[in-house]
């Protein structure tokens, strides 16, 4: 692919555009800002030329989808500024929108494997949202961040969609605050022994109340720091804090292990294993008494690259666990090849295994096979003593649920470890 057709144009360069098409549309003109998605992962997996190829491929995609008097250019790594002239209506907008979106159905070839699009499109016009070139960029690149979080993949600029990416931004800054300051706060869910049922570690689980906005889910700040390029800094700041407050647990005779969950972009990260190693040294933690929790999705999306890394934490002697097993892509020959110590039944499963013999079936053959490669079997949403005991008695090697306790800060969880190891000495 000649990556160099593509027309790469600045800031200053769009800005004359505009005006010029402008003057020729009689000021009727709508401005679509269309980001490709992030082709970091592309890099990582295929490399520099098969990122460039792609990005290629989407520009004469939109070449395509233009008329001779529109205009496509590509303004950045990953954006195109598609400018349509004449066109201010919002329902035409939005039919243009719908009509790039559906692009995602090509199947772009890279050097070594077909890639699907992740696109996301602002839109701003003139004269409906301003008369400024300027303006009507700032305003299409406050849409662009806004798509990104919609089901549609695709934003036209108002008043709301600005006070949506105003809230969105002061979250981001808030969050960049919480990581500098250590104000983001672990709750650790206890992980039992469905044999003897003792202690033997803790999931840690991140939460943070936002001093402006209250209480803020996972699943909000999550993809806020990935939007932001956060995630090296809340991965460190994650298996660090894990660490330093797994070493104040009390000695209750055993060894306890903490697990941090890791998103994809963690695992994709070429660092993370330095970022580990660091903290084991810091904290003095042996290594075995981490382990790291991934979902399936995060192996399918780069498993190349996931899985060398992953082998190398496995070297460390760190563990790694395999999340919500059974939810998405599970296959077998993740057993074969994946250098995991754990498996975790996704609670979906384990919650109505005595009513749905189909889930108790799942269940049984998931404990059996896990243990045919030597993996630790952990059950999720245990929540009566009945589904314990019959973890039991399928083999599973440890159970987590509200059955032992919901997820602890971590001065209740020391009390609930010694209240446990007090049960243990009195029985």
């Amino acid at each position: 692919m000649e990556t160099q057709r593509i027309n790469m144009t600045g800031h200053a360069a769009l800005l004359d555009d505009l005006q010029a098409m402008q003057k020729q549309s009689d000021g009727s003109l709508t401005l679509l800002l269309v980001d490709a998605g992030y082709p970091g992962k592309i890099i990582a997996q295929h490399g520099q030329q098969a990122a460039d190829d792609l990005l290629y491929q989407v520009a004469t995609l939109l070449k395509n989808f233009c008329r001779k008097k529109d205009s496509v250019s590509r303004i950045g790594d990953h954006t195109f500024a598609v400018l349509l002239a004449g066109v201010s209506k919002s329902g035409h907008t939005v039919l243009a929108a719908e009509k790039i979106m559906r692009m995602q159905r090509e199947v772009l070839e890279t050097s070594d494997s077909p890639v699907r699009l992740d696109l996301s499109i602002g839109i701003a016009s003139f004269p409906r949202h301003t008369k400024s070139p300027e303006d009507l960029v700032q305003k299409a690149r406050i849409a662009l961040e806004v798509a990104r979080d919609t089901k549609s993949g695709y934003a036209t600029y108002s008043p709301v969609v600005a006070a949506t990416m105003a809230s969105k931004w002061d979250l981001q800054q808030e969050l960049v605050a919480a990581i500098e300051t250590g104000s983001l706060e672990l709750y650790f869910q206890p992980k039992v022994s469905a044999v003897d049922r003792q202690p033997v570690g803790a999931e840690a689980l991140m939460r943070w109340t936002s001093l402006k906005h209250g209480p803020i889910g996972p699943d909000i700040f999550i993809p806020l720091a990935e939007q932001a390029g956060l995630m090296k800094d809340l991965t460190r700041y994650a298996i660090n804090a894990a660490l330093r407050q797994a070493s104040e647990w009390p000695d209750i005779g055993r060894p306890l292990a903490v697990a941090v969950n890791m998103t994809p972009e963690s695992i994709q990260d070429p660092d993370l294993v330095d970022i580990v190693n660091s903290a084991l040294s810091i904290w003095g933690a042996p290594n075995r008494e981490l382990v790291l929790e991934i979902t399936e999705s995060a192996l399918v999306e780069d498993s190349e690259n996931s899985f060398a890394t992953l082998y190398r934490l496995r070297e460390l002697g760190v563990g790694i666990s395999i999340d919500d097993f059974g939810t998405g892509y599970s296959s077998l020959s993740y057993f074969k090849d994946i250098p995991a110590s754990e498996l975790k039944i996704d609670q979906s499963f384990v919650l109505n295994m005595l009513t749905e013999e189909k889930d108790r079936n799942i269940v049984e053959t998931v404990i059996w096979l896990a243990h045919r490669f030597d993996l630790t079997v952990v059950a999720e949403g245990v929540e009566s003593v009945e589904i314990l005991e019959a973890l039991a008695g399928m083999g599973c090697d440890v159970a987590q649920g509200y059955y032992f306790a919901k997820a602890l800060p971590q001065e209740e969880f020391i009390e609930w470890l010694i209240d446990q190891s007090s049960k243990t000495a009195r029985a």
